[in-house]
């Protein structure tokens, strides 16, 4: 499992509320009592920079990073607990869909990979993606009340912000490095160049 299909684009280079920066220990908690191995403390790929996997990758929040959105955000430390809870059971849930979702679009490959499709099968097979999805979304949905009911209107106000200014941060940064469009200054070409 690699934590960007985990928390996709909540996962940021700096601390990111309660978003990144809480469920990233429970995260690393969860995966070191699957795999036997100590990631809440060390993850084993951490680079000497403090960022995970390749460069460039987001970075473990330290306890002073944490204790920092925390104070932002104005949580206690019990529900940062309860958010990384949160974040781990709707991990597991996510992921349960997102294999069954593999598999369903695995199946209905199969069926166009074949000459002679069969329709009423491809139908069958598509309604129920439809019906996995909608599941995705009752998640989503459910993940949202439960935050709701852990963090209260202000403190949801100021986790949100914090999220918009780190999700501004990394448009930025992926639009210098020059991924994603428009493209920044630096990948436009001048008339006649190469």
């Amino acid at each position: 499992m690699r934590v960007g299909r985990v928390f996709g684009p909540l996962l940021v280079g700096a601390v990111c509320a309660t978003e990144v920066a809480l469920p990233l220990a429970a995260w690393g908690q969860e995966r070191g009592q699957r795999e036997g191995v100590a990631y809440a403390q060390r993850p084993m790929n951490l680079q000497p920079s403090g960022r995970m996997g390749p460069p460039g990758g987001p970075r473990w929040p330290t306890p002073a990073e944490r204790e920092q959105a925390r104070n932002r955000i104005g949580i206690t430390l019990e529900q940062e607990k309860r958010i990384d809870q949160l974040y781990l059971e709707f991990g597991r849930k996510r992921r349960a869909v997102t294999e069954r979702l593999h598999a369903l679009h695995g199946r209905l490959r199969e069926q166009y990979d074949s000459y002679s499709i069969d329709r009423k099968r491809a139908a069958q097979v598509r309604a129920e993606i439809l019906r996995v999805r909608e599941q995705s979304l009752r998640l989503l949905e459910e993940n949202e009340e439960q935050m709701r009911k852990i963090l209260d209107r202000d403190q949801f106000t100021r986790m949100r912000a914090m999220m918009r200014e780190e999700w501004e941060k990394r448009r930025a940064d992926r639009r210098n490095r020059g991924f994603g469009s428009p493209p920044g200054p630096a990948r436009t070409r001048e008339p006649g160049g190469p």
